[in-house]
């Protein structure tokens, strides 16, 4: 690598930390980066998975408290579901191979941002639809979620705090502490098949992890002083500007 795509791999890493520590979206920052380093769109899929998952754990961390008051059965009920997507996502996205997923990817970016920007419509829609006792009707959704995140990714944040919305969960901290946990479990099963496929490029993915986890840490402050909304901008300009131009080539 020279040292300008070392600057450019460090540099998305950070802005990725810092935006998934305030809004999430932080893959739409970092996968275009290893596609411009020469990665196929499969290899940076993985290593952009592998390298933001420690993120999903520092923010666990921060939120360990609000875990607590979670009742069991809805742990269970998003974490067993949250290990079997993300494995199954990982596999079918291994399996269906680089030519397919190239196909998909101006769809997937271009979804995932349209999740991103419209993120606060759905969480209004979704508050509460389907109801708090629907334990069976949390793990369904949480099962698709991560079979999506395991696939690719991006927008799972936005996701998965739509489905605790529509299944009662009515306190954001909660809500939150609950998605850092799913995100957690979801990023980590599907980096283990990625590594077991041999798809994540290590390095790069180690750079990234370092970048992102720094990005979160000091990064933060300077997204916070922009606001959710500014950042979200951001992120989308950036996700349709890849997306369409993933969508021409």
């Amino acid at each position: 690598m020279s040292l300008g795509e070392i600057v450019l791999l460090v540099v998305a890493g950070v802005a990725a930390g810092a935006v998934n520590a305030v809004a999430g979206g932080g893959s739409l920052l970092t996968f275009p980066a290893l596609l411009a380093l020469g990665l196929g769109s499969l290899s940076a899929n993985a290593t952009s998975t592998v390298g933001l998952v420690w993120g999903s754990g520092s923010a666990l961390w921060g939120y360990r408290d609000r875990l607590r008051e979670i009742p069991r059965s809805r742990l269970v009920a998003v974490v067993v579901p949250s290990g079997i997507g993300g494995v199954v996502g990982a596999q079918v996205v291994v399996a269906a191979g680089e030519e397919v997923f190239d196909r998909l990817v101006p769809v997937l970016v271009l979804g995932a941002t349209g999740l991103f920007a419209a993120a606060e419509p759905i969480h209004r829609w979704a508050k509460g639809r389907i109801g708090s006792g629907s334990i069976v009707g949390l793990a369904l959704l949480q099962l698709a979620v991560a079979v999506y995140g395991g696939f690719f990714g991006a927008g799972i944040g936005i996701l998965m705090l739509a489905a605790f919305s529509l299944t009662g969960e009515t306190d954001v901290h909660r809500a939150n502490a609950l998605k850092s946990l799913a995100a957690l479990v979801i990023n980590g099963a599907a980096t283990a098949s990625f590594l077991w496929a041999g798809q994540a490029q290590l390095g790069l993915a180690l750079l990234l992890a370092i970048a992102a986890t720094a990005g979160g840490r000091w990064g933060a402050g300077f997204a916070l002083s922009l606001g959710p909304g500014r950042v979200r901008q951001i992120v989308v300009g950036i996700g349709l500007a890849i997306g369409l131009g993933q969508l021409i080539r």
